[in-house]
């Protein structure tokens, strides 16, 4: 296993895909599939020599007799360079196999994160036979322990029809309900920890604190930025509570003005649960050709982003477009001007395309990056620049 790490490093530290790669490419089909690996770690073996090093004790609470000695056989969870080894050994398989399952070798190649194996494909029929060549694929090393495709789990929703739970996946951290193919969010509000509560800010509600809005701004999880305008909010609210003179501490009350924004923060986030994106980009009616890419930057005093949407043409000669992901990043503390800012927007809106272009694989007919200052499209336009 050794030989085989250094082989590997060798080609790139970066053993991992790129988590938004992969939800980029999750969206891109009608048809998307998940698998989870059974006991990933523990398939792996792991050298004699190295198991030595791996040695424990024991004796069954028995004190009164030596204890026995015992070594772990396989990767262990707790090791530091344990998801590393068993990445290579997934990857190792695949290539072991690729010459009589080439497209699945592929998927295990690109489309795995951990133990998670993520793919989007055109058909049903499709997905379940790339899911029966990985499972064969891998016979012998790993195991899956489930797949869920797009529509699964409808007898569910009827047997169960008011858990929503029941019939929602987590996909690298996203709420995906196969049964309606959408992505979806569930937030709740969250209280301070007991040992954190005192007299004054016993009622959570009424009286938040750092410490509590903090929590709640890191309870939101949201790599594709679908929910880009509600979240900035929240780190605007962050900062300005940073700001605030004598450094108000983690359990202290906010001050008066900051209460009502607060208060709104929450309600916001709990119609949240309400907001439903279609994990696939690209519309069932859609015309047998490549989408545009269109890019729109914009940026203020508090904070500049971009929003990458796929503009489909139609069967029937309409348009759909469709947001594909958004960054944003908080303005600069030192004050700058706003042309500066819409330009540090216009960067974040080139960057985009090259992820795209690098992660996605449509092959965007053309692609237009729009801002709305003319400043900034002049600026761009100089040489110097």
């Amino acid at each position: 296993m050794g030989h085989m790490l250094n082989d590997y490093w060798a080609k790139g530290p970066h053993l991992l895909n790129d988590l938004l790669g992969v939800l980029i490419r999750f969206r891109e089909n009608n048809i998307a599939m998940i698998g989870d690996i059974k006991k990933m770690y523990h398939t792996v073996k792991i050298k004699t020599i190295e198991q030595h090093t791996h040695r424990f004790l024991w004796r069954d609470m028995d004190t009164g007799r030596p204890p026995d000695r015992y070594v772990i056989q396989r990767v262990s969870y707790g090791d530091k360079p344990s998801g590393t080894i068993a990445t290579v050994a997934l990857r190792k398989t695949a290539e072991m196999g690729a010459d009589k399952y080439p497209e699945a070798a592929q998927v295990i190649k690109e489309n795995t994160y951990m133990d998670d194996i993520i793919e989007s494909v055109s058909t049903k029929e499709k997905a379940t036979r790339l899911a029966k060549d990985i499972e064969a694929l891998l016979e012998g090393n790993f195991k899956m322990r489930e797949w869920i495709f797009t529509h699964d789990r409808t007898d569910l929703l009827k047997t169960i029809p008011n858990d929503k739970s029941a019939t929602t996946e987590k996909v690298l951290g996203v709420v995906w309900n196969p049964v309606q193919d959408e992505f979806v969010y569930k937030m709740h509000l969250l209280n301070a920890p007991k040992k954190q509560r005192n007299e004054k800010t016993h009622n959570d509600a009424n009286n938040p604190t750092k410490r509590i809005i903090l929590s709640q701004v890191n309870s939101i999880y949201d790599q594709l930025g679908l929910a880009g305008p509600f979240t900035v909010r929240a780190k605007i609210l962050m900062r300005e509570l940073w700001g605030i003179e004598n450094k108000l501490g983690w359990d202290d009350a906010i001050p008066e003005r900051y209460k009502q924004y607060c208060r709104q923060f929450c309600q916001d986030m709990l119609e949240m649960n309400n907001i439903k994106f279609k994990r696939c980009v690209k519309p069932k009616d859609a015309a047998n050709e490549q989408p545009m890419l269109i890019i729109f930057s914009d940026g203020s005093s508090n904070a500049f982003g971009a929003c990458a949407y796929a503009r489909w043409k139609l069967n029937d000669g309409r348009y759909s477009c469709r947001l594909i992901l958004s960054k944003h990043r908080l303005a600069p503390i030192k004050k700058m001007s706003i042309d500066r800012i819409e330009l540090c927007g216009a960067l974040l809106n080139a960057r985009l395309k090259t992820l795209l272009l690098k992660q996605c694989r449509y092959k965007f007919i053309k692609c237009y990056h729009i801002v709305d200052s003319q400043i900034v499209h002049s600026m761009i336009q100089k040489e110097s620049y």
